[in-house]
């Protein structure tokens, strides 16, 4: 088995044992993925910042970085339709169950080329939103409005 075959299958195994399957359909066209595995990182919870001031910077920014890494080979065509500017979005399902659906942001390949990582946000009418995405942390609030 060469290194990249080793790679390959170590990739599949920790898929298959930590991860999710991940399903799209292109906005371009071109047959659908379905339940591919893939390896997804999804933070406990959102992470909202609420920038004052008195200048014209009442701003809000919010974070939440969604990372899904999966064989590039999987999702064909997904790149190049995130770098032209198209909306596309995945479908992340984990212990055979939806839990989210996801707008890519962004896709670069890892490595050799052979494995792709997606940074997505949510969807926020997905089932597993939380009802408090958004609200600043209170210290971070505090820090921001220039409180202690």
């Amino acid at each position: 088995m060469s290194w990249t075959e080793e790679q390959a299958a170590a990739f599949d195994e920790l898929a298959d044992t930590f991860g999710a399957t991940a399903s799209w359909t292109s906005s371009l066209g071109g047959p659908p993925v379905n339940r591919q595995p893939v390896l997804f990182e999804s933070p406990t919870k959102g992470i909202g910042i609420d920038a004052p001031g008195e200048s014209g910077l009442n701003s809000r920014f919010d974070f939440t970085d969604f990372v899904l890494t999966a064989h590039s080979h999987v999702f064909p065509g997904l790149k190049a339709a995130v770098d032209t500017g198209q909306v596309e979005i995945l479908t992340i399902a984990e212990d055979g169950r939806e839990t989210g659906r996801y707008y890519v942001r962004s896709v670069r390949y890892v490595g050799d080329g052979k494995l792709i990582e997606a940074r997505l946000s949510d969807i926020e009418d997905t089932p597993h939103a939380q009802p408090d995405r958004g609200q600043p942390d209170p210290a971070i609030a505090r820090l921001l409005a220039g409180r202690s």
